[in-house]
């Protein structure tokens, strides 16, 4: 590096050398949070709500969603239809998982990250896919609420008995 306040005339004087890292980084993107939902009058609209962070090198980024993984081909439509939003709606019709994958590009780097989207059919058969699952014990029934239904199922069986030897159990 040239130290301009140096006479040329001097003796030679040396000057601190000066680098600069420009090292472009890939966007950082986070497609948002996994999903479980169900399907309300036969489709589900889906908001996502993702974040990128990039460097500003070479230039601005640019987004675009792609459906990686459907239960049946069409069953997941992106809004708005360009896909070049970061944050999407997706209506979903199809029972199943669906992947969808966001990429920022910087024109140099790639970024991305994916979201998993979980449809059931209603709110009770998405809670039971969830790994903490506890069922009501008085939930003879399966359908996630202890009501008339289940007493009657109680009712219907009370007494009863299905043991080798029932004798004296009132059967």
């Amino acid at each position: 590096m040239y130290d301009s306040s140096v006479n040329d005339t001097d003796p030679i004087v040396l000057s601190p050398v000066f680098t600069f890292d420009t090292k472009n980084i890939a966007p950082i993107v986070d497609a948002g949070e996994d999903v479980l939902t169900w399907l309300t009058d036969g489709k589900v609209d889906v908001q996502l709500n993702s974040t990128i962070s990039d460097d500003g090198t070479p230039g601005p980024y640019t987004v675009s969603w792609t459906v990686q993984n459907e239960p049946a081909a069409g069953s997941a439509t992106l809004f708005p239809l360009s896909a070049d939003q970061e944050d999407i709606t997706v209506t979903l019709t199809e029972l199943g998982q669906y992947v969808l994958r966001l990429e920022a590009n910087d024109g140099e780097l790639i970024g991305g990250d994916t979201v998993v989207i979980n449809l059931y059919s209603d709110s009770c058969e998405a809670v039971k896919s969830m790994p903490d699952y506890e069922p009501f014990p008085g939930d003879l029934n399966g359908d996630c609420i202890v009501n008339d239904l289940d007493l009657a199922i109680l009712q219907e069986d009370w007494l009863k008995c299905n043991a080798l030897n029932c004798s004296g159990l009132g059967n």
